[in-house]
């Protein structure tokens, strides 16, 4: 066991679901997603607990904060990918909102994982509820 991809109900409760996997395969998705900058999902097992405990806490988000960048810095040769490239991150976004949903019944199944990230590399909204709070980044 990874204990930084481990699920908060097995941290606090001890308790196990097959949707243990969905949130560690969480952590490993947005860890490859801000490659090669070495960025993960959550740092400590306090901010695991810390999360769990605090509504008020956004689920792991691709921003151009978190990568160390800033949008108007990309070289000009990059900028025509630039639109396509954060339509990508914000279905991601969606993605990562369900994937680090509190409640573990509420995580999408690996099936609809699967169908909203064929989604996504395609250039598609994906269906999944967007649990993001209302201020978008």
């Amino acid at each position: 066991m990874t204990v930084l991809y481990c699920a908060p109900e097995l941290l606090v409760f001890q308790r196990y679901s097959k949707k243990l996997d969905i949130w560690a395969f969480g952590c490993i998705l947005y860890e490859v997603c801000c490659a090669p900058i070495p960025r993960k999902a959550f740092t400590t097992l306090e901010a695991i607990t810390a999360y769990y405990f605090n509504e008020d806490l956004s689920p792991p988000q691709i921003v151009w904060e978190k990568l160390g960048g800033n949008r108007e810095e990309i070289p000009e040769k990059y900028k025509i990918h630039q639109t396509a490239v954060e339509k990508r991150w914000d279905g991601l976004n969606i993605l990562f909102a369900s994937i680090f949903r509190r409640n573990p019944e509420e995580r999408p199944t690996v099936m609809e994982l699967r169908e909203n990230l064929e989604r996504i590399i395609t250039g598609e909204v994906p269906n999944l509820s967007d649990y993001r709070p209302m201020v978008r980044v």
